[in-house]
């Protein structure tokens, strides 16, 4: 192949750029065919190689089902060695083909001593899903401490909050991601529903509507989010969404209302979690970013799950101290979540997946999301401009539930019956 040079400026990844900066000379790109500091093509297969074999794996395959033969065969699972690589280093599509080649030839494999080659033109590679590690184990003693040792929130839970979400203004904290709702936003408003026990006790929310916001503290009960006495909004994005939450039966009466959002408010966005890129493999912590990220998705799957009326009182505990801290110390004015009603999220898959690019949500998924608004955010009836709704009685409905469906699987229970092993 002869002595080929890339220069940095065609290697778009950061983490990957700034490792080959160190050996970098002044070099004639082979890509760009500019003159500037690069590395050889060989150099970097070097570089990269520990990173790619350590986070990168055999593809595998999927049996399929072809109808036109009434057969069976199977495809093939993730992407050739040189698509990983121009996706992983957003190099040139002919710097990656050059760089397979390199790792291909370079291989050190001893295919006679019959050891199998990990860098073929013939395979197909995903990256390897890491689990979440210790921040797994920092949230299983959090969750103890605050639900059987000490009821309220200590220098002790904040610390293992902090190692989980990040202090105020850390590196961690910065990384979660947000969402702005409000005036010029996306969401500019939300729906909250109430059910009614009758058509009597329904025709008077709808004759005082203000029923439907937020109760005062005296009547706040515990939820997912807040203690008792400890009032916050949870809405929907969507009045479908808001009314699917109060889980009605068939006949019965469930009122909606509307509520613009006044101010900007900022809001942790775990909308984003199960769509995040977990970054560049060569980057120094990689590791924990990855790990981290699937914590969130599994923690994102525990706050959104129902939880049934015999587990209400415990179970609530650890969330209501997340949804603490989320306000009170990171700052964060409520928390977007999804609707398990509606299948706004799904459990966490175990084993190996590949990796999905960070991406916001279209807006017709965006609808399947709740939000829980804390403080002022969450209040339509502050005495001062502080408050963070504006209920519209104008758009207040009434419904009648004429059918209720339902999804399900099959799961063994009993001596002896297998559990996924997923993330709490």
């Amino acid at each position: 192949m002869g002595i080929r040079s890339i220069c940095l400026r065609c290697i778009g990844d950061e983490p990957a750029r700034a490792l080959a900066a160190t050996r970098a000379t002044l070099v004639k790109c082979q890509y760009c065919k500019g003159r500037r500091r690069g590395v050889g093509v060989h150099e970097l297969s070097e570089i990269i190689d520990d990173a790619v074999r350590t986070y990168y794996g055999f593809g595998g395959y999927e049996l399929k089902f072809d109808s036109d033969n009434d057969s069976t065969y199977e495809e093939p699972q993730g992407d050739r060695l040189h698509d990983v690589l121009e996706s992983e280093l957003e190099v040139p599509y002919e710097a990656a083909v050059d760089l397979a080649l390199e790792l291909m030839e370079n291989d050190p494999a001893d295919v006679a001593d019959g050891e199998e080659v990990f860098y073929s033109d013939t395979q197909s590679y995903s990256r390897i899903d890491l689990p979440e590690g210790e921040y797994g184990e920092r949230w299983e003693e959090f969750s103890t401490r605050v639900t059987h040792e000490r009821r309220f929130f200590d220098e002790g839970a904040r610390e293992l909050l902090e190692g989980i979400l990040g202090a105020p203004k850390s590196e961690q904290a910065h990384a979660l991601p947000v969402m702005e709702i409000g005036p010029e936003c996306r969401i500019k408003a939300i729906y909250r529903a109430r059910r009614a026990d009758g058509r009597k006790a329904a025709e008077q929310i709808m004759t005082d509507p203000r029923a439907l916001e937020r109760p005062p503290k005296e009547l706040a009960i515990p939820g997912r989010m807040n203690a008792g006495g400890i009032p916050v909004f949870y809405g929907a994005i969507a009045e479908k969404v808001a009314l699917a939450e109060v889980r009605p039966s068939v006949g019965s009466f469930v009122i909606t209302g509307k509520f613009s959002v006044r101010r900007r408010l900022r809001v942790l966005d775990l909308s984003r979690i199960d769509h995040v890129f977990t970054g560049s493999i060569f980057h120094t912590d990689y590791e924990g970013r990855a790990s981290r990220l699937r914590f969130l998705e599994g923690f994102h799957h525990l706050i959104a799950r129902p939880v049934q009326p015999h587990e209400e009182t415990l179970e609530y505990i650890p969330t209501q101290a997340v949804a603490e801290y989320v306000h009170n110390v990171l700052g964060f004015d409520g928390i977007l979540y999804g609707s398990a009603q509606t299948g706004g999220v799904a459990a966490p898959e175990s084993g190996d997946r590949p990796y999905v690019e960070l991406r916001e949500l279209t807006d017709e998924e965006l609808q399947l999301f709740n939000i829980v608004l804390f403080g002022d955010a969450g209040s339509s009836v502050a005495a001062n401009d502080t408050s963070g709704l504006a209920f519209e009685p104008a758009a207040t409905d009434s419904h009648r539930v004429t059918k209720v469906s339902f999804d399900y699987e099959w799961t063994p229970v009993g001596p002896g019956a297998e559990h996924p092993d997923l993330p709490f």
